[in-house]
């Protein structure tokens, strides 16, 4: 075995798992930039499982996406009526907007 493919071996075993965090998307993407000839591989049903429910759970973030910024608008709205930077609803319940936009509830 050439020096080379033994290192990549090597670093191979010490690759992360893929999991759900940014961290080993932006680990992945990089990897694969650097893939000196791309190619095509056939896909299987374990692939074709992914693929769905990855569409699946886009279309949903999509969805909740937009309903987050309905409500956040409409609050922050209501906000800019008032002139008000802070909604108290009670002592540890409050809406604060000034560079950030804070719900605690």
């Amino acid at each position: 075995m050439a020096p080379e493919e033994e290192r990549l071996q090597i670093a191979a075993q010490y690759e992360p798992e893929p999991d759900n965090t940014d961290a080993y998307n932006e680990f992945i993407t990089e990897r694969h930039k650097s893939k000196p000839n791309p190619n095509i591989m056939r896909g299987n049903d374990l692939h074709l499982d992914w693929a769905t429910q990855f569409k699946r759970y886009k279309s949903l973030e999509e969805k909740v996406k937009e309903h987050k910024n309905l409500y956040q608008n409409r609050i922050k709205n209501a906000m800019d009526v008032n002139a008000a930077n802070e909604i108290s609803f009670s002592e540890k319940q409050y809406i604060k907007w000034n560079k950030q936009f804070i719900v605690k509830i």
